[in-house]
């Protein structure tokens, strides 16, 4: 797993380091970058960034979830999203976003191509 900054911190990410594929990262304008706390790669799947905020502190999830037929990688991304979210302080507003990779019933007629990625 890699990680890393780019541009003095604008972008933070998480994800393959070789394939440059799978990962999660935050994408940081002047004023959020300058209001990060911290951030924390939790594996190409998951990543925990937290930023001050005025009243309370803002703490994002970005996600990159398996799909439904990837039992055991689904099993670790449960695993680590809960690690995650058991160490956000409790008066944090958490976000949990994200690539999520739904999707909604089964019958894809007409839309095979954009269902599989091959738009």
């Amino acid at each position: 797993m890699g990680l890393g900054e780019l541009n003095g911190g604008e972008f933070v990410w998480s994800g393959e380091d070789n394939e440059h594929s799978q990962g999660v990262g935050f994408l940081l304008n002047k004023e959020a970058k300058e209001s990060l706390l911290s951030y924390k790669p939790v594996s190409t799947r998951v990543m925990l960034a937290r930023f001050a905020g005025t009243s309370h502190n803002l703490s994002i999830i970005q996600v990159y979830a398996p799909t439904a037929d990837s039992t055991e990688e689904r099993i670790s991304f449960h695993e680590d999203l809960d690690k995650c979210i058991q160490v956000i302080p409790r008066k944090d507003i958490l976000m949990l976003i994200g690539d999520w990779n739904a999707k909604v019933g089964s019958i894809n007629d007409g839309w095979e191509a954009t269902m599989h990625g091959k738009v």
